[in-house]
């Protein structure tokens, strides 16, 4: 799910505070417009270190209707696929062997130290009646990277979500899906990703709509739509990482994570202890 390089340009950048950079469009390709936040507040403080305030109001984002529906089986919905950008659930409760399964992974994961290490896994549908999800743990990757399995599924299962975590040497924590996570998914098929930094988990959910915009297009098509997808990311990230104080890093992340995401019609939720809201 991870490219070394790119992944490793977002670890640097919380580690060292080396400055983002927006990748260039290839030739040829129009990139989509990002969305422009609306006027809000005035930034605090620490908000106006890293450029402007990260507004409650979603870039993209449009007026819904409160549900009531459960969220867990609101999780299953996502899981199945197929869902509309604008029906996307207003909460999910990730089922147990998620939670457990992400918590597992962060645990093992080193944070805060110079082993620190990236660890992931799959989660399956089960069809055999005994439960419902199970999670798969993966190979551990190194401090910018996990390279998941796809094939790692038992007989009777079905991948439905690939999970990682994002753990840091300087001891960083709540940090969202890079920019070469989020492009990643072109290239997969599972309805769901999963990460856990922290004690704050994320999901990215592919729509109905992502997967109509993948269906026409070859393999040089797709490799420019990750290419658009990661720029989106960095330039809604923006410059000057290395003035970021501590926690504005994480804003910027999340900032980076809501535009590209209402960009390219991912639905977007984060939240803790397996229950989470959906934020784009």
């Amino acid at each position: 799910m991870l490219e070394a390089e790119p992944h490793a340009k977002q670890h640097q950048l919380a580690e060292q505070g080396a400055p983002a950079t927006a990748l260039a469009t290839p030739a040829g390709t129009q990139a989509p417009a990002p969305y422009i936040i609306p006027p809000g507040p005035s930034p605090t403080a620490s908000e106006q270190a890293y450029g402007g305030p990260l507004y409650d109001q979603q870039p993209g984002a449009t007026a819904r209707a409160e549900t009531k529906a459960n969220p867990r089986a609101e999780f299953d919905r996502l899981a199945g696929g197929n869902v509309h950008f604008d029906k996307a659930p207003d909460e999910i409760t990730l089922p147990q062997a998620a939670q457990k399964g992400l918590q597992q992974e962060w645990d093992a994961s080193k944070q805060g130290t110079p082993g620190a290490q990236e660890h992931g896994g799959n989660l399956v549908r089960n069809h055999d009646g005994k439960s419902n999800y199970a999670w798969r743990s993966g190979k551990p990757g190194n401090d910018q990277m996990y390279s998941p399995d796809y094939d790692d599924v038992g007989k009777g299962q079905k991948l439905v979500g690939v999970g990682h975590t994002h753990p840091y040497k300087n001891g960083k924590e709540n940090v969202s899906f890079s920019g070469e996570d989020i492009s990643s998914v072109v290239d997969e098929s599972q309805p769901i990703n999963l990460l856990q930094s922290g004690k704050t988990q994320y999901v990215i959910a592919r729509t109905a709509e992502f997967e109509a915009s993948l269906k026409k297009l070859d393999d040089d098509a797709k490799e420019r739509l990750k290419h658009s997808i990661e720029g989106t990311w960095y330039a809604a990230f923006g410059p000057d990482g290395a003035a970021l104080p501590d926690g504005a890093y994480q804003q910027r992340v999340e900032r980076a994570v809501r535009v590209t995401c209402a960009t390219f019609d991912l639905a977007y939720y984060s939240g803790q202890g397996g229950t989470l809201k959906h934020v784009v």
